[in-house]
């Protein structure tokens, strides 16, 4: 039985929390932790504008914020052994721009990896 296996990026493999946690402590000049983020709804966590909460999606979809945070622990082990098993490697993600995130999968995971990317309903 041949088996497709998809790993959503973000949450997954990109620790997003991260990159949110720090553009929301550098907006309000305090140390915002994960135990915070009790939404995926900003406004429900936080009192915060329009303008700040797109400052704050503008901050963890640009492709800039992937180079200065590693994947989380394990993940990329995971997927380099499973590339051993003849597995290609597909990646989901709700990023209309797939390339930054091509790229960082590429920096991390074995040069031999097959990898797709994919956005939403593309195939």
């Amino acid at each position: 039985m041949d088996i497709n296996l998809g790993f959503d990026f973000d949450g997954v493999i990109f620790p997003i929390d991260i990159a949110i946690c720090e553009k929301l402590s550098s907006l309000f000049e305090e140390e915002v932790t994960k135990e915070e983020l009790i939404s995926p709804r900003f406004r429900d966590c936080f009192d915060m504008t329009k303008e700040q909460i797109a400052e704050t999606l503008d901050h963890m979809l640009h492709p800039k914020t992937l180079d200065d945070i590693e994947p989380i622990p394990g993940c990329i082990e995971f997927l380099n052994y499973l590339s051993t098993k003849d597995k290609e490697i597909k990646i989901i993600t709700a990023r209309p721009n797939i390339e930054p995130v091509f790229n960082y999968m590429k920096k991390y995971l074995n040069t031999s990896v097959t990898l797709k990317v994919f956005y939403g309903d593309d195939k």
